[in-house]
C-alpha cells in the first residue's frame, strides 16, 4: 500500500479497517480450524483476490477488472514484497528455502554471478493482487498460490522480520556488497513481541510440522533484530537504524482474530482495533520510544529537504512526470522527468520567457496540462 500504491499512513489504516473484516469476517465452518473438522484451510484465497482488486481499483484509479501489474516505473518508489518457496514436508519439519522476492523494478543479476542474490531479473510482472495472496498464505489460514510453476506461501512464516533482506538488496544494487554507506537510514516495525506462535493448533497430519516451524518466528525475528543493531549504528559511514515492535499486548493476538461489532454480543465497536490503538498507544508514549521517533524525524525532514532539492524530486515522490503540449511540438510524447525539464524545453525549443508576464502564464498553464502520473 504505501509503496505500490503510493498510499500515505492514513489511507492504508483506512484500508485495513476495512478489508479486515471483508477477510477474516466469513471463515468457513468446515475447515482446518473450524468447529467441524476438516482437512482444508480456514478461508477463501478467492475472497483476498476480490478484495486487494478493489482496493487497487480504488487507489490507482483505475476500472473495475483491468489488471494492474506488481511492476512499477524503475524511476519511483521500489517495492519488494517476501515470499517463501514451499517445500516438501519431511519427517515432520520443514526443508528451508531462500526467501524469494517480489520486485517492482528491474534487479540483474552480478557480474560475476553471486549465489546469496535473491532471484535476480525483471520485474515481477504479475498482478498485484497475486503478490498481495502469495505472502498472505500462512499455513492453515489460507492455501498456498502457484505463479509461474511455483507454490508460495506467507513471507512471514519464514522471514518474519525480512530487514536484512532489504539492506543486503539495496547493497547489492548499489554494486558495493560490503558497503552500507548508501544507506541513510533503516527503519523496522514490527507486529509486537511474543514469546510464542501466532499459530494455533490445529488438526494433525503435515500441518504439524508447520506448528514446529511457527514456534521459532518471534524468536528469529528479534535475532535479526539483534544483528541489525550490530551492522548499523549511524556512526562510521553506517546507516542510521531503528526498530519499533509494541512489546506487550499484540504479540499474541492470533494472526486472524477480528473482534467486529455484534448487536447479538453486545458488542458496539471493533475490539480488535481498538485493543492495536490502545496498545500501540501505550507503547508510543514510553520516553525511549518518544526519543527514537524524535530522531528518526530529524533524520526524515533534513532527508526530506535535500531530497526535494534535486532533478528527479517531481517523479520519485509525486509520481508526476511532464510532457510538452504545445501545438505542434515535435516532442510531444517525451515524457520528461520534473517541471524543471519541461521549462526548460519550453525557453529553448519555443522561446518563451519566464521574465514577461504573458510568457510566465502561458509556461505554468502548459505545465498543469502536461502532468502526466506514472
Amino acid at each position: 500500500m504505501l509503496s505500490r500504491l503510493r498510499m500515505n499512513i492514513d489511507d492504508c489504516i483506512e484500508e485495513y479497517e476495512m478489508l479486515g473484516g471483508e477477510v477474516f469476517g466469513h471463515p468457513r465452518i468446515a475447515s482446518i480450524r473450524g468447529p467441524i473438522p476438516a482437512f482444508r484451510d480456514k478461508y477463501d484465497g478467492a475472497q483476498v483476490k476480490r478484495v486487494v482488486e478493489r482496493v487497487v481499483s480504488r487507489r490507482l484509479d483505475i476500472p473495475p477488472g483491468e489488471v494492474a501489474y506488481f511492476s512499477s516505473r524503475q524511476s519511483i518508489c521500489k517495492t519488494i514484497v517476501v515470499a517463501n518457496k514451499q517445500k516438501t514436508v519431511e519427517d515432520g519439519g520443514l526443508i528451508n528455502e531462500p526467501p524469494y522476492l517480489f520486485r517492482s523494478y528491474d534487479h540483474y543479476p552480478a557480474v560475476p554471478k553471486n549465489p546469496s542474490e535473491r532471484n535476480p531479473g525483471r520485474a515481477h510482472h504479475g498482478e498485484i493482487w497475486q503478490v498481495a495472496r502469495a505472502t498472505s498464505a500462512a499455513p492453515t489460514y489460507f492455501t498456498p498460490i502457484t505463479i509461474n510453476n511455483r507454490k508460495f506461501g506467507d513471507g512471514g512464516f519464514g522471514t518474519n522480520n525480512p530487514a536484512w533482506e532489504v539492506i543486503w538488496e539495496v547493497t547489492q544494487m548499489t554494486g558495493k556488497r560490503s558497503d552500507l554507506g548508501n544507506i541513510a537510514l533503516m527503519v523496522s516495525i514490527g507486529t509486537g513481541m511474543s514469546p510464542v506462535s501466532k499459530f494455533g493448533q490445529g488438526l494433525l497430519g503435515e500441518y504439524y510440522a508447520y506448528f514446529r516451524a511457527a514456534k521459532k518466528l518471534a524468536v528469529d525475528s528479534e535475532k535479526v533484530h539483534d544483528i541489525m543493531t550490530t551492522v548499523t549504528g549511524g556512526t562510521d559511514g553506517r546507516p542510521s537504524y531503528y526498530r519499533f515492535n509494541v512489546k506487550d499486548g499484540l504479540g499474541e493476538m492470533k494472526l486472524d482474530e477480528w473482534k467486529s461489532p455484534s448487536r447479538w454480543l453486545r458488542r458496539k465497536e471493533n475490539l480488535t482495533l481498538k485493543r492495536i490503538r490502545e496498545k500501540t498507544n501505550n507503547y508510543l508514549e514510553l520516553e525511549d520510544v518518544q526519543r527514537d521517533l524524535k530522531k528518526l524525524a530529524k533524520i526524515l525532514v533534513e532527508n526530506r529537504r535535500k531530497r526535494c532539492k534535486t532533478a528527479i524530486w517531481d517523479i520519485v515522490c509525486l509520481g508526476m512526470q511532464y510532457r510538452c503540449c504545445v501545438e505542434g511540438c515535435p516532442k510531444i510524447h517525451k515524457m520528461r522527468r520534473s517541471a524543471r525539464d519541461l521549462r526548460i524545453h519550453l525557453r529553448k525549443a519555443h522561446r518563451l520567457d519566464e521574465t514577461n508576464d504573458e510568457d510566465r502564464e502561458t509556461i505554468e498553464e502548459i505545465i498543469n496540462i502536461g502532468r502526466c502520473p506514472c
